[in-house]
């Protein structure tokens, strides 16, 4: 899904230690509007794929 987007440059999920059912998805993006461009287009799909592994909806954040 994310694969061939305009600024996607790779992912990577990590487990916490401490909650190892707790897991943080990094998703590295050219710039924060490369991102938002493809959430108005993939928010609805992407969400429905994920949302059966979740126990909530997901916490995005944006980080440098």
């Amino acid at each position: 899904m994310l694969q061939g987007a305009k600024g996607f440059h790779g992912m990577e999920m990590r487990r916490g230690i401490e909650a190892p059912q707790r897991l943080l998805l990094f998703v590295d993006w050219g710039a924060v509007a490369d991102h938002m461009a493809w959430m108005q287009v993939n928010e609805k799909a992407f969400l429905g794929a994920v949302m059966r592994f979740l126990s909530g909806p997901p916490d995005i954040k944006h980080h440098q």
